[in-house]
């Protein structure tokens, strides 16, 4: 099923669509599948899996932490495969993947394009990626079947429109300008752009960028489709690892997912 159909399903349900973040080999490999398989049985509907960078742009210091750790233990973009191989043994949860461009220029875009397809994993965001230059992968991506996710920060109304109308899968709305998990958002500012959104976009949208406690998603559910946590998970990670427990990341994995429960 289409990721926009799934949102829809979810959304029918009653519920925005939960979408955590994790940076993939973090921890450590083995830690991260435990860490990934705990998520989804806490309330996950879409796992957002990153693909460790030792540039990325969009990123916030949490998780270029993520990545760095993950990258000193030697994490390579085939391990991004084996990981995904992992999950689909215990669970067919939807999978975004989220990338630089170099990463998939590196390893090939056919090749990319294609191993993904075929592990099932049909959405890739890639966030220095501009709308004009999306042709450089649009052909191996279209021929494989993968939606190339736009990602729309606050600009001009006519640029919007321009992503909106060259989006597939679902839009994923930055909540401000800045990087994940360091953003100051105006709560009615966002309600109003994603209403504004809405009207012009024909594909669910995703707010993120700054979303990291039940309250946002409280403040959320009911202006989009889907909300997506990061940087907060990641957090809750490394405080697991500080403490030797995985209770406070399943806490907190359980109550924002039943904040997405809409009024």
């Amino acid at each position: 099923m289409q990721i926009n159909k799934i949102i829809e399903t979810i959304n029918n349900k009653n519920r925005a669509a939960f979408m955590p973040f994790i940076t993939a080999g973090f921890p450590s490999i083995e830690k991260n599948i435990e860490y990934i398989k705990l998520i989804i049985e806490s309330g996950a509907d879409i796992l957002e899996l990153g693909v460790p960078y030792s540039d990325p742009l969009a990123d916030g210091e949490v998780i270029q932490n993520s990545s760095k750790i993950a990258l000193d233990n030697g994490f390579k973009i085939e391990n991004l495969f084996e990981v995904i191989e992992k999950i689909k043994e215990f669970s067919d949860i939807p999978i975004v993947i989220m990338t630089y461009l170099n990463s998939v220029l590196s390893y090939g875009e056919v090749k990319f394009s294609f191993k993904l397809n075929s592990l099932g994993v049909n959405n890739v965001i890639i966030p220095d990626l501009p709308m004009e230059e999306k042709s450089i992968l649009e052909g191996s991506f279209s021929k494989n079947k993968i939606n190339l996710i736009s990602i729309l920060a606050p600009t001009s109304k006519e640029r919007t429109k321009k992503i909106i109308d060259n989006s597939s899968g679902f839009l994923y709305v930055v909540s401000a300008n800045g990087t994940t998990g360091e953003t100051e958002m105006n709560v009615n500012i966002v309600k109003e752009t994603l209403s504004d959104i809405w009207l012009e976009a024909d594909i669910p949208l995703a707010l993120g960028f700054g979303i990291s406690s039940a309250k946002h998603i409280e403040e959320f559910r009911n202006h989009s489709n889907g909300l997506i946590v990061g940087s907060a998970i990641i957090k809750k990670i490394n405080e697991c690892e500080r403490l030797k427990s995985q209770l406070p990341l399943r806490k907190f994995i359980n109550e924002l997912s039943l904040a997405c429960f809409r009024n």
